[in-house]
């Protein structure tokens, strides 16, 4: 018998905001759940590291990985802008995290 995680409210708040579909199916399939730390600061009304803290603890339950590459971003230099490649980090819900959520307010 499988445990079933529980969410905080806090969870449950950021987890909808990845979601594309809000149905279980199809959330399982589309493997791009991403996490947007912006999105959520400010539907939560937090700051950077209050999100930061919410994505270590949901890492810790794997209800999110953490993705970490290289994507080409416009950088502000002192005279001009140019295209340079970056390190980003990403977060995407796992299977478990989309499970606990549609577990949660199904409830």
């Amino acid at each position: 018998m499988e445990t079933q995680i529980k969410l905080t409210d806090n969870e449950v708040k950021a987890i909808k905001t990845a979601l594309n579909y809000h149905n279980r199916e199809q959330d399982l399939d589309d493997n791009a759940t991403w996490l947007d730390e912006k999105r959520i600061a400010q539907e939560l009304g937090w700051n950077k590291h209050q999100v930061a803290g919410l994505f270590s603890s949901m890492q810790k339950k794997g209800l999110l990985w953490e993705h970490e590459g290289y994507e080409q971003r416009w950088v502000k230099t002192k005279k001009a802008y140019s295209l340079r490649l970056v390190n980003v980090t990403d977060y995407c819900l796992t299977p478990d995290g989309i499970n606990a959520y549609f577990d949660a307010i199904e409830q």
